[in-house]
């Protein structure tokens, strides 16, 4: 009997450090910044925002930065000139000559111009991606909030299900041991054993919607693995993630 309650204690032990091994467990930042990882909108998103914020520092640079024009010339005098002063000729110049030359252009655009109308344009591209990039941002974080806050909650229904069982138990047992003492009606007997009854496909229910759940969650995350998932938190409600900051609420409203 030792032997047999032994085996399935290391069997039970052995279960649960596999399971421990394979579970992959997120909280709502990690979860969140996964999905963005895994979501090709939001990475697109991101890219064309880059690419927007380069045209407008090449828009920029091409027209309203100034320019640098470096040159040099070698030359190589074969016969050099010469000059008579009173009677004497004296050479001018060198073997070996050479001339640099820097020339700087700074171009001064006036409103109205092209070159205004395109930084305009560059900018105003560059505000869309942005805009695109939050809306993105915002669409992933609200259906990562939904599903990981689905999981906690059915992760709490669980739990609750699974005390009312335990209670149920507990009344079952007392209920028992006073109809067997004769102290109990039949009927409370019964009764007590409707209810634990009752309360075993509610806890089912509970267990299969939670692994639906999961599934859910592991799909707005962007997830394709077999492993299995799990997340810690707590059920707290944010109002401002709702209704917005006082200062927010104030401008719309005012």
């Amino acid at each position: 009997m030792n032997k047999l309650i032994a085996a399935m204690v290391l069997s039970a032990t052995f279960i649960s450090v596999s399971y421990s091994q394979s579970v992959r467990t997120l909280t709502l930042y990690d979860a969140i910044n996964l999905a963005k990882r895994n979501n090709s909108d939001y990475v697109i998103a991101k890219l064309d925002k880059m690419k927007a914020d380069k045209q407008v520092s090449e828009v920029y640079s091409e027209n309203l930065v100034p320019s640098f024009t470096l040159s040099s010339r070698y030359a190589r005098s074969f016969r050099k000139q010469t000059i008579n002063i009173f009677g004497q000729n004296f050479e001018i110049g060198s073997d070996n000559s050479i001339t640099t030359t820097l020339d700087v252009s700074e171009p001064i655009p006036f409103l109205g111009t092209p070159v205004f109308n395109g930084i305009r344009i560059a900018e105003y591209y560059s505000r869309i991606q942005e805009e695109n990039v939050k809306s993105v941002e915002s669409k992933i974080k609200t259906d990562v909030k939904k599903a990981f806050f689905n999981v906690l909650l059915l992760k709490e229904v669980i739990r609750l299900n699974e005390q009312s069982i335990e209670n149920a138990a507990e009344n079952l047992r007392v209920v028992e041991a006073r109809y067997k003492a004769g102290v109990a009606l039949e009927y409370d007997y019964i009764r007590a054993k409707v209810v634990l009854e009752n309360q075993k496909p509610v806890l089912s229910q509970s267990v299969n919607n939670l692994s639906i759940a999961k599934k859910l969650l592991k799909n707005s995350i962007g997830l394709k693995d077999e492993s299995e998932l799990d997340v810690v938190g707590d059920l707290i409600f944010d109002s401002t993630e709702v209704w917005g900051t006082t200062e927010e609420l104030i401008k719309k409203n005012f």
